[in-house]
């Protein structure tokens, strides 16, 4: 892979007059030292960090780059409480809320208004960086992780053999999944999932799928409705929908014990034959393609819902500028060159994992291979999977996700309706909007 420079057309200053009065996308050239901070992966990606950065340096020498790694999330705010440098920074996307509270991430969204690889960041990529709100980017993904359909190949194989007459379609659908499930129910419980922690996601995904984004205003608070401002989306009549569908499908496709599953436990059912389906994300897939054999199982595209898409929560990691670099026009040049189409593409190859830029598909076959093949296929159909995000950065958020498993997992075993679970979702959601507004 061929790690390119970046230093004329980045430093290309805008001609008109409404591009001259933004940020500059620039290395002035003057000394500058840039720490970069990552969380331990492996040796491999930081050797690839270092690749790019030396090609870097090599562009601007008066430029040197700094990598350190750290082991956690604990060795990273250690670092920073300290005050030790710090220009670049690597975080996973649950944390962004807690760290922009604090002011420790610059906005760099000035800067991609002028980056010009902005355009070809995957939607998932987009919504990533746009997590804080439509106005705001505080990181920029390197990597992002969705959630697919692991599926037993061999019994769809002899289901199909047997009933020639009526082919048993590998699930597209949520209404696929029930009826998947109910056919292959002599050899295994339907559906796996992590429903210990995860309930929510689902029912975000499901509902979402319902409503559609449209309604939402914004997807960075998608429980917040467009059209009655300061009110959640839980009284319209999609998210009802969606609510009865996602019932449906948990209710007739779960097995009971999978409301207690984490995800490692959810893939080692599916992986003993226990379940026919799993729904998880890509870190399940090496202990699958070690443990099980090649023509026993497949992975497909998530399912889509009510409005004929797939919408659901986007996981990612990324990199975001520190608010106490002394070098931010320096630190997002170069989080820019190492985020362009070619060194993305080649770190997501390094690490495998899927990367930011419709453009790496061109780049590389090795995202068009087995399971990235799946992820591709959703990546580049934008118009069938999008992303949203809860609305994190609301201080009723503290505490919402265990209870509304609990709730879930309530409405799930019979002990609450779901009208019941709509009204508590409703009135939770407009109350924290009428004592904290809009904070998008």
């Amino acid at each position: 892979m061929l790690l390119t420079g970046c230093a004329a057309p980045a430093s290309t200053v805008p001609e008109s007059s409404e591009e001259q009065s933004r940020v500059s996308l620039r290395n002035d050239g003057a000394e500058a030292k840039l720490v970069l901070v990552e969380l331990e992966t492996s040796q491999a990606r930081t050797a690839a960090l270092r690749e790019i950065a030396d090609k870097y340096e090599a562009d601007f020498p008066k430029t040197e780059i700094e990598i350190i790694t750290l082991k956690n999330a604990q060795e990273l705010e250690a670092r920073l409480s300290a005050g030790g440098q710090t220009d670049l920074l690597e975080l996973h996307s649950g944390w962004v809320p807690a760290y922009v509270e604090k002011g420790m991430l610059k906005d760099i969204k000035p800067y991609m208004e002028v980056w010009d690889e902005w355009y070809s960041l995957s939607a998932a990529a987009k919504q990533g960086a746009r997590c804080m709100g439509e106005e705001h980017v505080y990181l920029l993904p390197a990597s992002t992780s969705q959630d697919a359909l692991y599926y037993r190949k061999d019994w769809f194989e002899s289901y199909n053999d047997a009933h020639p007459e009526s082919t048993l379609l590998v699930p597209r659908v949520w209404e696929e999944v029930e009826k998947a499930a109910a056919a292959l129910s002599d050899q295994g419980a339907g559906l796996a999932v992590a429903g210990k922690d995860r309930l929510v996601d689902y029912m975000d995904s499901v509902v979402w799928s319902s409503v559609n984004v449209g309604r939402m205003a914004d997807i960075s608070a998608a429980y917040f409705s467009r059209e009655f401002e300061g009110k959640s989306i839980f009284s319209l009549e999609q998210a009802q929908k969606g609510m009865s569908q996602f019932v449906s499908v948990f209710s007739q496709a779960v097995p009971a014990e999978a409301l207690q599953w984490e995800e490692a436990e959810a893939a080692e059912a599916f992986q003993q034959g226990k379940t026919a389906l799993l729904l998880a994300g890509e870190d399940v897939y090496p202990f699958l393609e070690e443990n099980m054999e090649e023509g026993e199982w497949g992975v497909a595209v998530y399912p889509r819902g009510g409005a004929g898409l797939a919408v659901f929560s986007d996981d990612f990691a990324g990199w975001g500028v520190s608010a106490a670099s002394a070098s931010t026009e320096t630190a997002v040049h170069f989080l820019c060159f190492l985020s362009n189409a070619d060194n993305n593409t080649h770190l997501s190859k390094v690490t495998d994992t899927t990367p930011v830029h419709l453009t790496s598909y061109e780049l590389d076959d090795f995202f068009l291979e087995g399971k990235r093949a799946v992820y591709t296929e959703m990546m580049k159909r934008s118009d069938w999977y999008q992303f949203a995000s809860e609305p994190q950065r609301y201080e009723a958020y503290s505490g919402y996700r265990q209870e509304a498993n609990d709730r879930l997992r309530d409405l799930l075993s019979g002990k609450t309706t779901q009208q019941d679970l709509l009204s508590w979702l409703g009135e939770y959601w407009d109350s924290a909007y009428a004592q904290e507004g809009k904070k998008w």
